[in-house]
């Protein structure tokens, strides 16, 4: 599938364990608790970056969950969004 590249100006990355939940409770689930950093899981993301070519925005959507540290969620999450972009360069 194609992207038209003049309507595509921001993605979000994220990625994902697994298949696509089938309910509408697992896809609420998956976008609150569900999603890892990229590189994590399995989608193909250097397809989608690909796809959107270098004039779109990036940025990152992995909600904190839990207890988890602040700080620290954020430096995993640049660390690899980071990571993913220089393997992709």
């Amino acid at each position: 599938n194609e992207i038209d590249r003049n309507i595509v100006s921001h993605v979000q990355l994220c990625d994902v364990s697994g298949a696509a939940p089938a309910t509408p409770e697992g896809m609420i689930n998956e976008a609150r608790s569900g999603r890892l950093a990229p590189g994590e899981g399995l989608l193909p993301l250097h397809g989608l970056l690909a796809a959107v070519g270098d004039g779109a925005a990036i940025s990152v959507e992995v909600p904190l969950v839990g207890t988890s540290d602040a700080k620290e969620h954020l430096r995993n999450l640049n660390l690899k969004a980071r990571r993913l972009l220089r393997s992709f360069q």
